[in-house]
């Protein structure tokens, strides 16, 4: 193998540039979060254009075929984006209107049985031994004591200054988050509004600036993530209505209360693989709780149940095939996303490595047919991946 002084440069600069990164990377780390800060809403709203890219690329398929020519009729791009956003738009709301209401009953119902509540556990504590008098006495001092030293605190003009400072950060706090979404927001229309000419401008900066082996290589690649990402959401989205669906069902059978908000909530949380239909079944059971005991551990019974079902049968057939990843896989990804970046680790981690999966793959195969460990499956020149609809 011989190198040419290009190659020599490269490898020069390259562990150089590595090795500023080790030597500053306190540096290096505040400058990149700063850099992420920065570019958050922008970040988002890439994020909001792909899941909102999904049905406006089906509306825009199926209301609006390609003509002979080539092009679609005018107006095909604003109406599919207005129909995307106004479905999902539609979804939020009902299910804000199915979950709030009995959320504000459930509450109510549990401050005014709270007092009665609490007289009962007190009571089965002491018919137990567990407790006396004179102990939930000293309990009731002490939590008197407690309030009365707080509010005398918040009280005080020298830590009043205090208690506004972190109501102000919080208010900032809120204001900026919503500044941020709204900024994302508004990226993630305009992305949309002209992402074929954004995929046109890429498409011709790669191919003016990169080698062709390179930005071919690259493409392939975003085509091979854009599969994996397009599949997992549309599986993790029928796993969620399945497993919703199956909830409210079976506390309907069994005659439970809030069967319609619980299985909302527990469809919406198993958005997040494997936990989150157990994080929707914490709230189902506070729910069932304010309004029978019995039933809220029965509920725990039937959501384990359901749960386990779920999880060895529904999800890693429905996700695992839709992304073309084996259910193992599909549960070690999600352990390790958990372990690595929590509730977003888990979410990002499963089409990550089907992503890396499918190419790792492709490499072994085409090892195998005599095409070397190196070669890749052929790319057309001139391709960019194209979104993905709902209608594959």
């Amino acid at each position: 193998m011989t190198f040419d002084s290009k190659t020599c440069l490269r490898v020069a600069l390259t562990v150089f540039g590595l090795y500023l990164c080790v030597f500053y990377w306190p540096a290096v780390s505040g400058a990149l979060g700063v850099l992420l800060g920065a570019a958050g809403p922008l970040l988002l709203g890439g994020a909001i254009a792909y899941v909102v890219n999904l049905p406006m690329a089906f509306f825009e398929r199926k209301l609006f075929p390609v003509r002979a020519d080539g092009t679609r009729r005018k107006g095909a791009r604003p109406i599919s984006l207005l129909l995307a956003v106004a479905v999902i738009a539609a979804i939020f709301v009902g299910l804000c209107m199915v979950v709030a209401p009995e959320v504000i009953d459930a509450v109510k119902l549990l401050v005014a049985n709270a007092p009665n509540g609490i007289s009962d556990v007190l009571d089965r504590l002491q018919s137990w031994g567990l407790t006396s008098d004179s102990a939930i006495g000293q309990v009731v001092i002490d939590v008197e004591g407690s309030l009365q030293e707080t509010i005398v605190k918040m009280a005080d003009p020298a830590n009043l200054n205090q208690v506004l400072g972190a109501t102000a950060t919080i208010v900032s706090g809120l204001v900026s988050g919503a500044a941020n979404a709204l900024i994302a927001f508004v990226f993630a229309l305009y992305v949309l509004a002209s992402k074929d000419r954004l995929r046109g401008q890429v498409k011709a900066l790669c191919q003016r600036y990169l080698p062709e082996a390179v930005w071919t290589r690259l493409f392939h690649g975003i085509n091979v993530a854009d599969e994996s990402f397009h599949g997992y959401i549309v599986g993790q989205s029928i796993e969620a209505c399945i497993l919703g669906s199956l909830c409210a069902l079976g506390m309907t059978i069994l005659g439970m209360p809030y069967a319609v908000m619980t299985g909302a909530v527990v469809g919406c949380t198993a958005l997040i693989p494997v936990a989150g239909a157990y994080i929707g079944g914490l709230v189902g059971f506070l729910m069932v709780m304010t309004v029978s005991p019995l039933q809220a551990y029965l509920f725990v019974v039937f959501l384990v149940v359901l749960q386990q079902v779920e999880g060895n049968l529904i999800y890693p057939r429905v996700v695992g095939t839709t992304i073309g990843l084996p259910g193992i896989w599909v549960l070690g990804a999600v352990i390790l996303g958990a372990g690595i970046s929590g509730v977003v680790g888990m979410v990002l981690a499963v089409p990550l490595v089907a992503t890396i999966y499918k190419l790792v793959r492709e490499q072994i195969v085409s090892g195998t047919h005599g095409g070397g460990a190196g070669a890749e499956t052929p790319v057309a020149a001139d391709s960019l991946p194209e979104p993905h609809d709902m209608a594959r």
